[in-house]
């Protein structure tokens, strides 16, 4: 899809403590999982473009610490594609640490997760979260100055942060998340959701970012334009046009709700598959198309 910088912005939405406030361009919302692509994706992106990371090296060679375990054997690519043998969470909030002894608690318990044998697609937190490990290491920043520094302060997106509290934000502007009725037993509201992304103090490669359907839109139309916004450059590589090109549409036989897009990692005996640029399929292939597509057309519009 591609989209042009005139785009319309419509809100909808009232603050469930307050039914006649309506949310605004500056109510900002936890964006949880998109933090992977808005915020770690983005950082490899650009440590990739200076030739700072790359895409077949293994992990421990940025993560040394990791290097005599099953995590460490890993590929920046096998995580990115969540084609790893990690599981998909972990638990981390239920180990007592000391506040500055929690990045080094999580890479030892990473030397401990057990891990599947084999590599298999599994979408998992865990691999973001290496991939937060691997960025800090690199650019000796934390992940949240490192995305402020290259991209959220130069794009001018002021409403994109981790710990909007701690970073000046009045949570009149922070829309709530739930009640937490398993660690923290009170109603989230600029704190991060995620357990994980809490246990580290809400900057975490898998979520913890809050941000605005605007300034979202911003980075994805930077990211559309080959890495330009506003006439500036952020990216120099064209990602568009890195791997295979080929997008499918595939619907897992093992799990049968489950659709996804996934790249040549996929394995054959585990989908069926078809090219939605030719669409050579079976007509019951071509009607699940048909339904996938009005799905996604519903959402976006």
């Amino acid at each position: 899809l591609t989209f042009s910088t005139n785009a319309i912005l419509k809100l909808f939405g009232i603050d469930p403590d307050d039914n006649d406030k309506e949310v605004n361009n500056s109510t900002m919302y936890d964006i949880a999982s998109l933090t992977k692509v808005m915020a770690t994706t983005l950082a490899v992106m650009k440590l990739y473009d200076e030739g700072k990371i790359k895409l077949d090296e293994k992990v421990s060679t940025y993560i040394p610490e990791l290097k005599k375990c099953n995590a460490g054997k890993l590929t920046i690519k096998e995580l990115l594609s969540h084609y790893s043998t990690l599981p998909a969470t972990y638990p981390f909030y239920k180990m007592k640490t000391k506040e500055t002894d929690k990045k080094k608690a999580v890479i030892e318990q990473l030397k401990k997760i057990n891990t599947d044998k084999k590599k298999r697609y599994l979408y998992s937190d865990l691999n973001f979260l290496v991939l937060q490990l691997a960025v800090e290491n690199i650019t000796s920043k934390t992940l949240d100055q490192y995305l402020e520094e290259n991209f959220y302060s130069p794009m001018e997106l002021s409403h994109t942060t981790f710990n909007p509290l701690m970073n000046g934000v009045n949570q009149e502007n922070i829309a709530p998340t739930e009640l937490d009725t398993i660690i923290r037993h009170q109603q989230i509201l600029g704190e991060v959701h995620d357990p994980m992304a809490y246990y580290l103090d809400g900057v975490c490669g898998n979520a913890g970012l809050f941000s605005t359907a605007e300034d979202l839109f911003k980075i994805c139309q930077m990211i559309l334009d080959n890495g330009t916004l506003d006439g500036r450059k952020y990216l120099e590589e064209d990602f568009k046009t890195l791997g295979k090109c080929d997008i499918y549409i595939c619907a897992c036989r093992t799990k049968g709700s489950t659709i996804a897009f996934l790249n040549d990692f996929a394995k054959k005996e585990d989908i069926v598959f078809f090219d939605i640029k030719s669409l050579m399929c079976t007509e019951k292939q071509k009607e699940m198309a048909k339904g996938i597509f009005e799905t996604i057309k519903a959402i976006i519009i």
